[in-house]
């Protein structure tokens, strides 16, 4: 009878959908992912909880789903958005997992009326973007924005470098291992790092 027991639980475990956390892109592929990349401020947010859409396991599952009015300031990849008009950005993190499961995790970054950030998403029905999960949404000056010049260093490319720098990413912004400098030395990238030294 224990045998049996342990059989059906065995079968209801692998007919089970397992989902897994999602790593945050690099800010290439982000770039690449998107058909929009929008900047702009948050002028208004809402949320609701309602029934998951992303775990369909057995058990309660629930998300909190946000509304963010975004007023574009800049559309630096995309069209059909024009300057100054606002958009919905849809934003999800989970509410209640039970029982608690591993899986997609949301949105890392919810953000707050008055923020400006960068939305690297795919358009949706109507002038609505979802940001590409985890890290699609990004505060402007923050460390996760700040993150990207270090990947870039470490990476070696030196347009993206020229880039980041020309938005304000602070080139001497020390965080991790190091500097972006510090990054592009130990990535082995002499090119990147005379160019960061001439940075200052």
């Amino acid at each position: 009878m224990k045998r049996i027991a342990l059989l059906c639980i065995c079968q209801a475990l692998s007919s089970m959908t397992a989902l897994s956390a999602v790593a945050p892109y690099g800010l290439k592929d982000l770039e690449s992912s998107s058909t929009h990349i929008l900047s702009g401020k948050v002028s208004a947010i809402t949320s609701r909880t309602q029934k998951s859409k992303v775990e369909t396991a057995f058990g309660v599952h629930r998300d909190r789903v946000y509304t963010v009015k975004l007023a574009v300031t800049k559309v630096s990849k995309g069209t059909g958005v024009k300057l100054g008009e606002v958009v919905d950005v849809l934003l999800w993190q989970p509410s209640t997992r039970m029982p608690p499961l591993p899986g997609p995790q949301g949105h890392t970054y919810i953000p707050k009326k008055g923020d400006a950030v960068m939305v690297y998403g795919r358009q949706q029905p109507g002038i609505a973007f979802k940001p590409i999960m985890p890290n699609g949404i990004v505060l402007k000056g923050s460390r996760a924005h700040q993150e990207f010049l270090h990947g870039a260093a470490e990476a070696g490319d030196i347009d993206l470098l020229k880039r980041l720098i020309a938005e304000g990413l602070d080139v001497n912004a020390n965080f991790g291992m190091g500097t972006p400098l510090k990054y592009a030395a130990w990535g082995g990238h002499k090119e990147a790092v005379q160019f960061l030294l001439a940075q200052g």
